[in-house]
């Protein structure tokens, strides 16, 4: 009896797979126009090493160009 229920079931785990992948292909085509995640990183990981006001300083202005990338 529960056969009749498979293509049902397969269906909509290949929607929970599909609908989370449009969502971000959306998201990534509005909100990553232009925008270099790679510097981001990169920024993010030389506050590992920065100490004092150098650190300081720059993670102010990473936190700008992450308040930037939200705006736009």
């Amino acid at each position: 009896m529960y056969y009749q229920w498979v293509p049902y079931v397969l269906f909509l785990q290949a929607m929970f797979f599909l609908v989370p992948k449009l969502f971000w292909k959306l998201i990534g085509l509005h909100w990553c126009h232009g925008v270099d995640m790679e510097t981001a990183v990169v920024e993010a990981e030389k506050l590992r090493t920065l100490v004092g006001e150098d650190r300081g300083t720059a993670l102010n202005s990473l936190a700008g160009f992450i308040r930037d990338f939200l705006e736009a």
